[in-house]
């Protein structure tokens, strides 16, 4: 199969997306924990277990995200490409 071919049955949209990768700070805490508490759920976790388990987290996460310890990173993509993605 042509490489035309596949990426005709590909969902994506035909142009790349720009993404835009910042480095995380004390002020991105409650993203930090909105992705923390999805990834349990996603990995079958009761939601009380969850509600502890983020909430148990939040002081040493809010730590590391004020002294720099924690290397992470969040990426966005532009209002237009958001607004694109939402019409999927």
């Amino acid at each position: 199969m042509a490489s035309s071919d596949i990426a005709a049955k590909m969902n994506a949209p035909a142009r790349a997306s720009v993404i835009t990768i910042r480095e995380t700070t004390s002020e991105d805490l409650e993203e930090v924990l909105y992705h923390r508490r999805q990834m349990f759920l996603d990995m079958g976790h009761a939601e009380t277990v969850v509600d502890r388990i983020v909430e148990s987290s939040r002081p040493s996460i809010q730590c590391y995200l004020a002294d720099g310890s924690i290397g992470a990173g969040l990426q966005s993509l532009s209002r237009d490409e958001l607004q694109e993605a939402s019409a999927f």
